[in-house]
């Protein structure tokens, strides 16, 4: 009796990330079930007509994950799969990963239902549609170490929390205030009890994309690599929603940009590009978009503008941060300074 069929649908890009997940699940599944993925060389020998082998498979399958990052988002063949499937009535499942979240993807996949992978949780419901479909019962054995090894083994995104701008974010930086007693120890200890894998020196948490310190003089600071900005903020808000953390003040977020990043510096000028627009003049010499209040100017360091969140609201995980980013180079706020040599 053959073995179910599940079809992982994913861009090419993320193919290093998704071959170790196809392991990981057929590890977890005890190998009851077949995962096709079309760039494992595995899926598809060498040397047989690739098309013809993925229609064949998607013929097969009876339960696919989409794996929507900011990658596949223009891919016009992961829709594709998509629709061929749903339309032999084979459950499709989207699922937001390596930084995209499903709530910003319209139809027709956003009316889907789906999740994001932000956590153990989201691997683990992969399990669960797998048990569902096929009547397993596998145990959802995912742990947040797993996720940081995948994250590991990948290497730098291309693209991933801000899109195609991504790679001109050098840090973001968030600045706390008013820290209770003890509160690195409190941080390092969510991270050893969720199973984060991470390391501590120099008065300092290290975990994959971010930094942390919270022990001195009652103010503290997080420095975040942009790649994997959705996962450092999942991390962030589930420390500072414990009791004895929820007094701490989150004074600045500062998204640092490139050197090659130009900004509109004249004040006359930068408002006139804002007119009509999201962004709209805030009290003094502020900003305000979708409840944010910024401030924008060159950095005093060799380096690009600095975009400064004034004291922004929880969660992290819901700021539009990336939104704020694309409208302020859509409207030519910022812009590539090698596009007007």
């Amino acid at each position: 009796m053959s073995k179910p069929v599940v079809f992982f649908s994913h861009s090419s890009r993320d193919e290093h990330v998704l071959r170790r997940l196809k392991d990981l699940i057929l590890a977890k599944t005890g190998a009851t079930i077949e995962v096709f993925l079309s760039s494992d060389g595995q899926s598809i020998p060498l040397g047989r007509n690739w098309v013809y082998r993925i229609e064949a498979a998607l013929t097969e399958t009876a339960v696919m994950f989409v794996f929507i990052s900011p990658n596949s988002l223009g891919s016009h063949w992961l829709y594709f799969e998509a629709g061929y499937t749903y339309a032999r009535k084979i459950r499709v499942v989207p699922i937001g990963a390596l930084g995209l979240d499903l709530s910003s993807i319209g139809p027709p996949l956003g009316l889907l239902q789906g999740f994001n992978i932000r956590n153990a949780d989201g691997l683990n419901n992969i399990l669960a549609v797998i048990n569902e479909e096929f009547g397993f019962s596998h145990p959802l054995s995912f742990t947040n170490a797993d996720l940081d090894a995948l994250l590991a083994a990948s290497p730098a995104l291309e693209q991933a929390y801000f899109g195609e701008h991504t790679p001109l974010i050098k840090l973001v930086v968030i600045r706390f205030s008013s820290l209770p007693p003890d509160s690195q120890q409190s941080a390092n200890q969510f991270l050893a009890d969720q199973g984060h894998t991470y390391q501590f020196y120099h008065g300092e948490s290290h975990t994959y994309g971010m930094s942390l310190r919270l022990a001195e003089k009652e103010k503290g600071n997080a420095l975040l690599d942009p790649t994997h900005l959705a996962r450092s903020f999942e991390i962030l808000d589930s420390i500072f929603a414990q009791p004895a953390m929820q007094t701490v003040s989150r004074d600045k977020l500062l998204i640092s940009l490139s050197p090659s990043v130009g900004l509109i510096e004249q004040r006359v000028n930068l408002t006139a590009k804002i007119l009509g627009s999201e962004i709209a003049l805030g009290e003094n010499e502020t900003l305000t978009f979708r409840g944010l209040k910024f401030n924008i100017d060159r950095d005093f360091r060799p380096s690009g503008p600095l975009v400064e969140v004034l004291r922004p609201p929880a969660p992290f995980a819901s700021l539009p941060l990336r939104e704020l980013i694309d409208l302020l180079f859509d409207l030519g706020v910022l812009f590539y300074e090698e596009a007007i040599g």
